[in-house]
Parts: structure tokens; C-alpha cells; sequence
């Protein structure tokens, strides 16, 4: 017996089978099925370029995807990703023969932000508007697009004294994923305004001293700068009973003030006597020009009335007297230590002047006794400031004299100068001698001493010559006590005005041709 088959039809395919035997007899059966080795017709549409994940990205593939089979029946559609910043999205179509085809697409998988760096404080708060820093640098980096651009803004609301400012940083990849950074900093001006000048919050004036006049008191804010205060004066009582309240008031722009208040007390007569100045020191001295210089004295009313000193002041070269202050923290006694530091900017020589004020107001005699001597330490000089004891026969016009007397003097050339620069000060108060010089005609420098010669003025009269040789005790053979020498003649008489050695050796440049100095120093520097 013999099987055939034969086949009619593709898609709804019918299959014969004739089975027919050795004498010819056949029988039949037939089978319904699907003749198809045809793939699907893919074809592809458009998706967008980025997705936050892989299956969206697949699900919006398979969307955009059409298929069409030849043969009718359900046609499935998968989606598989390969990649991420650079992503391939492939569909695959499938019929019910297992018939299959395929397309892709190129997308971008990133739901990451970029990352920014630099971002400042989240919050800052300052005093003035002109403390706001400027905005912070900030840079971003993504994961899939590199280094991107950083948009700033920036927004503010308010008035100077209490602003807020607002600054945001924001970066942005190609796929719109955004981070940013925000710092809010807050202007706030709650800092009153300093004042200096400010005189001692009391003070007894007795009669018939006169009340002194209003102090000069300056005021400066942290953010306004400089603000001249307000003044205001009330007087209760009259004659030599009253008391007389000074207010000064320095308000900034914000509203934040502040303010120092003296009160004056007129009591009827009794101590009329003014504390005196004794031991006005300086130190250092000589001092290299642009030091600090403490500037010290005692004031005393301990024999002139027994009261409290209240204030004290000094004066440079004849300026303005500005207040010292007690080396204790407080004018309390009868006798104060008061102190200043001042800072003097050019070479020269300095007097200083002070004086101090009672409780009661009464204003004590003014000591001019201090030279302070300033040299520019960058060239070789000779300088000295400080005092001997002047012997009798010292000064001419009046041999009976002696005592204390004072000396500062600065003396170096300057590059490339033929003569000396400097400057000369010499006080001899029993002789009621004041000698003063600027213009010098030589210095010689030798080791451990040095001499120059000029002329200045007495009494602020002209015609007058000067020798001051001096000893650097600290310098090698100097024998570590400093020594000077000063002589004064009339030019046009050669009379000898001063000359504390008695017995001199001529005018040669030698040790014993100096007197030791009892307080101060005198150094001398070759180049």
C-alpha cells in the first residue's frame, strides 16, 4: 500500500493524504494548516531622543512601530535596548509561523540631573550691602553630556538695611533633566556707629576755672563711613551752681545709633590749681619711622589740690591736643600714668607736649620736655633722644644754671646728597634755652661715634651754630654707656652760648670729648 499527499492553498492550506492499496482500492483523510516561510513587513516610525528609562524608550519603539504579515492572523512586537547615553532600541515583529523581522531606533536612556560644583552656602547673612561677595563660579558636569552650561539669576527685595537677596545656579543635560543650587544671603545692618573723641563722662568745674568747650567727637560706620554726629547741650542752674549735660548722638542710615554723654558739674571756688606733668618718657626712643612709639607721663594733682586727675592730653610739634589715656583703665586718682601710642611717618625731630585736667576742672601747667627722635632705619644715620644732667658753667649767659636737659636729633645723607639731612632739638629749661636745627653742613660717622655740625636758632632767633658729637655705648669700644656733647656759639661772635663739657679736648671727635646721658639713647648705623 502507497501514501501520497498533495496540497491546495498558502495561508488556509488544505492537505490531502490517499492511501491506495495493491488492487487499486483508496481512501482519504485531509488536514487544515498554514503554508508560510514570509517574515513580517517592519516598518519604522519616529520616537523621541530621550527617555527616562529603557522601557519606555522600548514601549514608545513598539508604538511607533507597524507590521504587516501576509498571511492574516496576530502579529506580535517585543522591544529590547542596548546602551544608555547612546541607546539602541530594537522591535522585533513575529507572526504565527515564527516568521520574523526587526528595526531599530537610537534613543538616549538618562533620568540623571548633572551635578553641579561650587555651589556656595545655602545662607549668609552680613552687615552691609557692599559686604555681599560676588556670585560664586559654579560649573556642572553630566553623565551623559559632560561639562553644560550654568544659567545664574539673581533677585533682591528690600531696603539696603534688610535685604534679601536671592541667587540660583541651574544646569539643564539635552534631555531636560535640570538640578540647581540656590544661596540666600540676608543684609541686615544692626552695627551702631563708633564714636571717638568721647571726653570723660564726668567732670567738675570749680569756679572761677572756665567750662571747657564742647570735644571734638567723630563718628564712623561700619557701613556709612564717616557720619558727623549730632550735638545737644541742656543747662541746669547758673553762675558757679550748675551742671551742664553734652550729648552726641551718631545715627547711620539703617536707624542704628549711638551716643556718649558728659555731664559738667560748676561747684563755687576752692582747688584752682591744675595737676602738673612730671616724667614724660617715650619708648622706644630714638624709633625707626613707622613704629609704634608709647608715649608715658605722670600726672599728678597730689600737691595742687588733692582732687582726681580727670583727662589728660598731648600734642606733636605744636598740633592739635589729643587725649591720653590712664595706663590703669581708669581716671580714678590722684595721681595717673597716662599713656598714648602714637606712629610717626617721616624722620625728624619731635616734641611733645602735655597736659593734664583736675576733677574740678582746673588745668594743669603744659611739660614740652619730650623729644622723641625718628630716623629712617634704610640709610646710615645718627640719632638720639633723651636727657643729661646740664652742670653749672654749662650755659654762658648764666653760669649758675643746671639741671635737666633735654636732646633729639636725627642726622644721615641722603643718596647721592652732599650735605647732611636731619633735624636738632635741645631744651635747657633752667636756662630758658630752646634750641631747634634743620640745616646741617657735615656728619662724620666713625664706628662707635659720630659728629655733625649746623645751624639753628634759640628762641626761635636765627645766627646760631651747633657740634654734637656723639657715643654709641652698644657699638664695639663704645664702652656701653651712650654719650653726648652739644655746643652752641654765636655765628657771627664765635661767643659760646652752651657747651656742657667743661674742660673739652678742642672739638675732636673722641670719647672723652661726650657726657654720659642719664635716660634715653643715642644710636648710630653705617650703611
Amino acid at each position: 500500500m502507497t501514501k501520497t499527499a498533495t496540497t491546495v492553498g498558502t495561508c488556509s492550506a488544505t492537505v490531502t493524504v490517499t492511501a491506495t492499496d495493491e488492487c487499486g482500492n483508496s481512501a482519504s483523510t485531509s488536514y487544515s494548516t498554514r503554508i508560510d516561510n514570509t517574515p513580517p513587513t517592519v516598518t519604522a516610525g519616529s520616537i523621541a531622543t530621550c527617555y527616562p528609562s529603557a522601557a519606555a524608550a522600548e514601549s514608545a519603539a513598539i508604538a511607533a512601530t507597524t507590521a504587516t504579515d501576509n498571511c492574516p492572523g496576530t502579529v506580535s512586537k517585543t522591544a529590547t535596548t542596548v546602551g544608555t547615553c547612546s541607546a539602541t532600541v530594537t522591535v522585533t515583529a513575529t507572526d504565527q509561523c515564527g516568521n520574523s523581522a526587526s528595526t531599530s531606533y537610537s534613543t538616549r536612556i538618562d533620568n540623571t540631573p548633572p551635578v553641579l560644583s561650587g555651589c556656595p552656602a545655602a545662607t549668609l547673612t552680613v552687615q552691609c550691602v557692599s559686604d555681599v561677595p560676588a556670585a560664586a563660579t559654579v560649573t556642572a558636569n553630566d553623565n551623559c553630556d559632560g561639562t553644560v552650561a550654568v544659567s545664574f539669576n539673581e533677585t533682591s527685595s528690600g531696603p539696603d538695611c534688610n535685604k534679601t537677596i536671592t541667587r540660583t545656579w541651574t544646569a539643564s543635560d539635552s534631555c531636560g533633566n535640570t538640578t540647581s543650587c540656590t544661596q540666600t544671603i540676608t543684609v541686615q545692618d544692626t552695627t551702631p556707629p563708633v564714636l571717638t573723641g568721647c571726653p570723660a563722662p564726668t567732670l567738675t568745674v570749680q569756679c572761677p576755672n572756665p567750662v571747657p568747650p564742647p570735644a571734638t567727637v567723630t563718628a564712623n560706620d561700619t557701613c556709612g563711613g564717616a557720619l558727623i554726629p549730632g550735638y545737644s547741650q541742656t543747662t541746669v542752674g547758673s553762675g558757679c551752681t550748675q551742671t551742664i549735660t553734652r550729648t552726641w548722638t551718631a545715627t547711620d542710615s539703617c536707624g542704628n545709633s549711638s551716643s556718649c554723654t558728659q555731664t559738667i558739674t560748676v561747684t563755687p571756688a576752692g582747688d584752682n590749681q591744675g595737676p602738673p606733668t612730671t616724667n614724660p618718657l617715650a619708648n622706644p626712643n630714638p624709633a625707626a619711622k613707622g613704629t609704634n612709639v608709647v608715649i608715658t607721663a605722670t600726672v599728678s594733682d597730689a600737691t595742687t589740690g588733692g582732687n582726681n586727675v580727670a583727662s589728660a592730653f598731648y600734642s606733636v610739634d605744636g598740633g592739635p591736643y589729643l587725649p591720653m589715656y590712664p595706663q590703669d583703665g581708669a581716671f580714678n586718682s590722684v595721681t595717673e600714668v597716662v599713656t598714648v601710642t602714637n606712629t610717626f611717618a617721616a624722620a625728624g625731630v619731635y616734641n611733645i607736649c602735655i597736659y593734664g585736667i583736675d576733677s574740678v576742672g582746673n588745668i594743669g601747667p603744659t611739660n614740652c620736655d619730650l623729644l622723641i627722635a625718628v630716623y629712617d632705619p634704610s640709610a646710615g644715620f645718627v640719632t638720639g633722644g633723651g636727657w643729661f644732667n646740664s652742670p653749672p658753667g654749662a650755659y654762658g649767659p648764666d653760669p649758675t644754671a643746671y639741671g635737666k636737659a633735654n636732646f633729639g636729633f636725627v642726622s644721615k645723607y641722603q643718596k647721592g646728597a652732599a650735605i647732611p639731612t636731619g633735624e636738632a632739638e635741645f631744651q635747657f629749661k633752667a636756662g630758658n634755652l630752646n634750641f631747634h636745627s634743620d640745616a646741617y653742613e657735615w656728619l662724620v660717622v666713625s664706628g662707635f661715634m659720630a659728629q655733625y655740625k649746623g645751624n639753628g636758632t634759640i628762641n626761635g632767633v636765627a645766627g646760631y651754630t651747633f657740634l654734637l658729637t656723639a657715643t654709641d655705648g652698644q657699638i664695639t669700644g663704645g664702652g656701653g654707656v651712650d654719650k653726648l656733647r652739644m655746643k652752641i656759639w654765636n655765628t657771627s661772635t664765635s661767643v659760646v652760648v652752651y657747651d656742657n663739657l667743661l674742660s673739652p679736648d678742642g672739638d675732636k671727635m673722641t670719647i672723652g670729648n661726650t657726657q654720659p646721658i642719664d635716660g634715653g639713647s643715642i644710636m648710630i648705623k653705617t650703611k
